[in-house]
């Protein structure tokens, strides 16, 4: 096999979906299989590691493409149809658009619709689906892909922990955090009432720290509540906090600001109700953070031991933050438990992961093992 690219609507550096990408065109540029990313849409940061999706009949005499589907996008299909090698779907997940409907957004909710309706064309030109969860495999099964092979997210999470020892990360307060776009799927709202509830039951003041960028209409609705309950916000792009605040929204961070909010928090807590696989988890327990979360979607299954998974909507939850936070002994002991749930996310595992269930079942099936440099599969090789 000489070439595997990748077909994406937009190829970012940092986030999941990029972390992703990169790392897996690096395992095939180092096994010498050339590995092209094309995006619909081009950002500046990245121009010199992409290609414009105009581009792809130049080269689309390659062997395979993967296609990483998390949002409506029109153009892949189009060229996708008219292509004759292995088409694999890598299927991130689509939030249901009824959250968005619930506040009023329907631009966002239409998009929703389009992309989960576009998995039924998928599965007619696709040979193979991909998935990063068993619940993202239910999904696709669901619009009627039946080979479908699933692998964790690739990603080095230990690359954050480089940015802790410079981090700001000093509180006096409680800090409970969690990391996500601010949406309605996310439910901030239910972790700003747990906030206001935890608030009697500490011997020292509490925050909340909520990471991610903010849909508006869902952040009205947001301010709503705070303002009822009498908590007082701030949103900050980046930098300390400067005074004291029950909820502290970060718009924008950098890894050096994002590692300082891991280290500070006392503990993470999720609320969400939809989640295809839930990278901050694994972040927070690369941190040898307690976690304390709703099973939304993937995240019992992404925790594993790692983590206390409880419906939110029963009074042990409650109990569990508060008790997570005034008993050392227990933080501690569920500090340890997130850590040795974090190995099986180490790189090395994930690579070994992938080859094992989507690489030699789907590309080079009966391939002889290959034996990992983490550093090189995640790290080098900056190709368009």
């Amino acid at each position: 096999m000489k070439a595997i690219h990748h077909l994406l609507p937009q190829y970012a550096k940092h986030d999941g979906v990029g972390h992703h990408v990169k790392s897996l065109q690096n395992f095939f540029l180092s096994r010498g299989i050339d590995s092209k990313i094309f995006v619909e849409y081009m950002r500046d940061d990245t121009k010199d590691v992409t290609l414009n999706y105009t581009e792809f009949n130049k080269f689309n005499d390659c062997d395979a493409v993967i296609y990483h589907h998390s949002v409506q996008s029109n153009w892949p299909l189009r060229l996708l149809q008219g292509y004759s090698g292995k088409v694999i779907t890598l299927y991130q997940n689509i939030t249901p658009p009824e959250y968005f409907r619930k506040i009023d957004d329907e631009n966002a909710a239409l998009s929703c619709e389009g992309g989960i309706r576009q998995l039924d064309l998928l599965n007619v030109i696709s040979d193979f689906g991909w998935t990063v969860s068993t619940y993202n495999e239910w999904e696709l099964r669901d619009h009627g892909f039946q080979n479908v092979f699933q692998s964790p997210l690739i990603r080095d999470y230990s690359a954050l922990l480089k940015h802790a020892l410079s981090a700001k990360c000093r509180s006096d307060r409680f800090t409970i955090l969690f990391v996500g776009r601010v949406t309605p799927n996310k439910c901030q709202h239910d972790l700003i009432c747990l906030l206001d509830e935890l608030k009697s039951k500490l011997d020292r003041p509490i925050q909340l720290c909520l990471v991610g960028g903010l849909n508006p209409n869902y952040f009205n609705q947001l301010k709503k509540i705070m303002a009822k309950k009498n908590l007082s916000f701030m949103i900050l792009n980046g930098g300390p906090v400067r005074e004291p605040c029950d909820v502290i929204f970060y718009n924008e961070i950098n890894d050096q600001g994002m590692a300082g909010c891991y280290r500070m928090a006392d503990l993470f807590v999720s609320a969400s109700e939809h989640e295809g696989f839930c990278i901050p988890i694994v972040e927070a327990m690369t941190f040898g953070l307690p976690i304390l979360a709703h099973p939304g979607g993937a995240v019992r299954e992404t925790a594993g031991t790692g983590g206390i998974i409880i419906p939110k909507t029963s009074p042990e939850f409650l109990d569990k933050a508060a008790q997570l936070l005034k008993n050392r002994d227990l933080n501690q002991k569920w500090r340890q438990e997130a850590l040795e749930a974090s190995k099986y996310y180490r790189t090395s595992n994930l690579l070994k992961l992938f080859e094992q269930n989507v690489y030699n079942t789907t590309f080079f099936p009966q391939h002889k093992p290959f034996f990992y440099d983490s550093q090189s599969m995640t790290e080098g090789h900056d190709h368009a």
